[in-house]
């Protein structure tokens, strides 16, 4: 007890000061609805607070915290299907504002050109007693009110969206190479119950 009492003072003294004294530094790394996931270098951004937040922020306020164009990454895995098409545009406009020149930006989403063409493939599962058509990884996991899909993607869709934004160079990435150069484990390599990937994984540099 004592020692989650401990962690927990830790992660709030690290929230504050963050929320005091990141507008005056440069070349950032965010992790953007990081939740649990730490990575090594990078502020880890929530709308909840956790063990691992380091700075406690809805991502549309991020300009009362970080100054524009003082952000050399951002990282963002499975956390724009959450937010509604319009919301979804202020976001990534916002990302390309708080960017450096040259700053890269990263995003894994549900893609569901992969979704639709793996359910159809495994079409008599969805339609056994018990089966749900996929509800979690359509809809979200429910578990809370910031649990909720809302948006769908896929490459055609997310990279009218970015150009949008004002993002010009825009690819896809290897999500494995990715992580395990960061040592983490996360959404952007989902593969269950398939095993196959259902990850849209896009790069873009600013």
């Amino acid at each position: 007890m004592l020692e989650k009492i401990i962690l927990g003072l830790k992660t709030v003294k690290r929230v504050i000061y963050n929320s005091l004294f990141l507008r005056f530094k440069d070349n950032l790394k965010l992790n953007l609805g990081a939740g649990g996931v730490r990575m090594k270098n990078y502020i880890n951004v929530d709308s909840l607070f956790m063990r691992e937040t380091d700075l406690l922020c809805e991502l549309k306020n991020l300009p009362l915290f970080i100054k524009h164009e003082s952000v050399s990454e951002i990282y963002a895995s499975h956390i724009f299907e959450h937010f509604s098409e319009n919301e979804v545009r202020v976001i990534l406009k916002l990302c390309h504002k708080l960017l450096k020149e040259g700053g890269e930006l990263r995003i894994s989403v549900p893609d569901m050109d992969k979704i639709v063409k793996i359910y159809n493939k495994n079409w008599d599962h969805f339609q056994k007693r018990g089966n749900a058509p996929w509800n979690g990884l359509i809809y979200g996991g429910q578990s809370s009110e910031y649990d909720f899909h809302k948006t769908g993607f896929n490459l055609n869709w997310l990279t009218l969206l970015l150009e949008e934004a004002g993002f010009k160079k825009i690819s896809e990435y290897d999500p494995v190479k990715f992580t395990k150069s960061h040592g983490i484990s996360d959404a952007s390599l989902a593969n269950e119950p398939f095993k196959e990937p259902i990850s849209l994984n896009i790069v873009t540099v600013k």
